[in-house]
């Protein structure tokens, strides 16, 4: 992003607080923010910087979402880096004091951590049930279910052919092979766990899944990349909804402003089936190209 004037940032400062104060939904704030050229309000990070191929180690859902599509974004998804820093906007309810010494209500859009908690297998197994029950046929590029990924994982653990690390009692160890059959997923507070048997109150071992990791190259060498095979819901879907958003842009029609649900119904009007979450995904990504080639992002 350029460097803001002095009148830029005032105006950035503006927007951010009519969205605090509910006057401004993010859709309407970035659509104005970009007209005024002060670039995104949403902080955005480089997926460069977030390489999955430069981590010696993956976590456990880095490794299962490599299993289930062989597809580096997917596997940055589950990074813990990555999910740490994103960031965005989140409407709250919240108590302020007046000027009589009472308080009031208020609500507004406030800029919060995307993924809360730990727990990116179940962020897996979640995004899967959105698109299913958004009646989005399955991936294409999709090589098994989250649920089937899993299988195999633990299959390859528990015969030996892959081994894990974690800390235990301040020290790495390695989880032995016998271990797996008896361990299951479980998310506890908002946190993937590993525990021997569901009962909660019954003493076990229990292992904090995204402090268990493997060798990214012993990941590669069992479950190999297959890069004939094209990412997206069905081929060229992706390019179809960037034409087509694009296409609506052209038209005048109000793209940016419209909910994630919103955009996939009006894309499936003209012919593109796709999820919600992909559409917002893609339209975020080609207004970040049009303000690049306006020289305002």
């Amino acid at each position: 992003m350029t460097q803001l004037t002095e009148a830029q940032r005032r105006e950035r400062d503006r927007l951010v607080a009519e969205l605090s104060d509910g006057r401004l939904a993010p859709s309407e704030a970035e659509v104005k923010a970009t007209e005024l050229g002060l670039g995104s309000l949403t902080p955005t990070l480089d997926p460069a910087h977030f390489d999955p191929m430069r981590e010696s180690h993956w976590t456990l859902a880095m490794v299962v979402a490599w299993i289930a599509w062989a597809d580096f974004e997917h596997v940055r998804d589950c990074l813990p880096r990555w999910r740490e820093q994103h960031q965005s906007w989140y409407w709250r309810e919240y108590m302020e004091g007046d000027e009589s010494g009472g308080w009031r209500k208020r609500g507004g859009w406030l800029l919060e951590q995307t993924h809360k908690g730990e727990a990116p297998l179940m962020f897996l197994s979640l995004c899967e049930a959105v698109a299913a029950s958004e009646g989005v046929s399955p991936d294409s590029a999709q090589r098994l279910s989250i649920h089937d990924a899993r299988l195999d994982l633990w299959d390859k653990l528990a015969a030996g052919d892959l081994t894990a690390v974690t800390m235990r009692d301040g020290a790495p160890r390695q989880i032995a092979a016998h271990e797996w059959p008896f361990l299951h997923h479980l998310t506890h507070r908002d946190a993937d766990v590993l525990r021997a048997g569901r009962d909660l109150f019954v003493p076990a071992v229990t292992y904090d899944a995204n402090g268990i990791l493997m060798r990214r190259d012993d990941v590669l060498r069992l479950w190999p990349s297959q890069p004939q095979r094209r990412r997206g819901r069905k081929p060229g879907v992706g390019l179809k909804a960037k034409e087509q958003i694009e296409a609506m842009r052209a038209e005048d029609l109000p793209v940016d402003k419209l909910s994630q649900k919103e955009l996939a119904k009006a894309l499936k009007q003209r012919g593109v089936i796709i999820s919600s979450r992909q559409a917002a995904k893609i339209r975020e990504k080609t207004r970040r190209q049009s303000a690049t080639r306006n020289g305002t992002n």
